[in-house]
């Protein structure tokens, strides 16, 4: 956000609510609040279907014993991408202390091999 106003405007209070100073940040960061809860609401309606489905519990549930060709093989690719989604964020959580600025010093290089102690 204050890339597109500015730092001393994103910074000016826009409202006083119950004692909190709203400025353009605490709009930004409520509305990514928003966006991830949203997202991840729909994520969990779209997951447990899909589960459903893959499993081959849908059919038995709606009184239909055919059994979808290729449940196995879905289940398996389901399993799979989770598992690697598991060692993704084990592998790549340790390294985000990396991803952060130099101290919040202006001008600073950013951390890594090139920079000095």
């Amino acid at each position: 956000m204050p890339i597109v106003v500015g730092e001393q405007r994103s910074r000016q209070t826009l409202v006083n609510a119950l004692g909190q100073h709203v400025d353009l940040i605490t709009v930004h960061q409520a509305l990514f609040v928003a966006f991830a809860v949203l997202t991840g609401l729909r994520l969990l309606a779209r997951i447990a279907p899909a589960v459903t489905l893959v499993s081959g519990r849908a059919g038995r549930s709606l009184g239909n014993t055919t059994v979808v060709p290729g449940s196995g093989r879905r289940t398996v690719a389901l399993v799979a991408t989770m598992v690697a989604a598991v060692v993704a964020v084990v592998l790549l959580l340790p390294l985000a202390d990396d991803w952060q600025d130099a101290g919040g010093r202006p001008g600073a290089p950013p951390p890594g091999p090139s920079s000095g102690p």
